[in-house]
This record gives C-alpha cells, structure tokens and sequence, in this order.
C-alpha cells in the first residue's frame, strides 16, 4: 500500500536532492505497506533502520549544500532536521525496546513532516538556488 505519493508540487529544483526526496517517500511507504501486510517486528525494525539511517544521509547532503551555497536560513533548517532526527531516534529506540508500536497516527506524522518540510523548507532552497543561478548568468 502507498502512504505518500510523489508528485512533481514536491520538486525544488536540486536534482540529488529531489533525488534523494523521492527516495525517502520510497521508503517511508515501504515501512507503511510491510506495517498493513502484517510483517513482523524485526522485518519492520530493519526498514524503519534503513528509513532513519537514509534521513540521516539526507540531512547531511542538504545541510553540505547549504553551507557550501552560503544559504541564508541554514540555522533554521538545521534546527527542524535536529528536532526531527532526535523524534524519530527515540521512536526507533522506543520500538526497538518494546516500548513503543507503529501507528496510523506515526504514519501520519511522518508523510505530514516530510510533505510540509519540502513545500515550505526545502522549496525556499530551491528558490534560493534559482536566484543563484539567475544570478550567475547575469
């Protein structure tokens, strides 16, 4: 089952970038489709794993760009990936642990964030890009 679909309102512009978006949105519904089918607890503790580990990834590459393109809200940004680096650890932890289970409402709270960090944070890097690349030609 699908969770998120891509669609070209979540392109900005930064091809590894939107890339590695597309990626992401591959992964978060691979974890939503193994939850509806009934995998077992090490079978989604491995994707979630793989779903994290890839953010990470993720978070590197775009704050690299950032500070090698000099992008005026880099803090901010920085600031959203910690806040949802730190959430999505301890959920792992959590699950890991025994302590925590996956839900439709987690499920929802991570394609809301994804969605809305991508039209709003990361598409004002791609118009920022944009501008910079006016700028170059001109």
């Amino acid at each position: 089952m699908t969770l998120m679909f891509w669609n070209d309102s979540l392109v900005i512009g930064i091809e590894e970038l939107d890339e590695h978006h597309k990626q992401l949105v591959s992964l978060l519904n691979s974890v939503y489709s193994n939850f509806t089918l009934g995998a077992d607890k090490s079978g989604l503790s491995s994707i979630i794993t793989e779903l994290i580990r890839y953010t990470k990834y993720h978070f590197s590459a775009e704050e690299k760009w950032m500070k090698d393109h000099q992008y005026p809200g880099i803090e901010k940004h920085i600031e959203e990936h910690s806040r949802f680096y730190e959430r999505v650890s301890r959920f792992q932890n959590d699950f890991a642990a025994g302590n925590a289970l996956l839900t439709l409402d987690l499920f929802q709270f991570l394609q809301n964030w994804l969605t809305v960090h991508i039209l709003n944070t990361d598409a004002a890097m791609g118009r920022f890009a944009r501008e910079e690349r006016l700028s170059a030609h001109q």
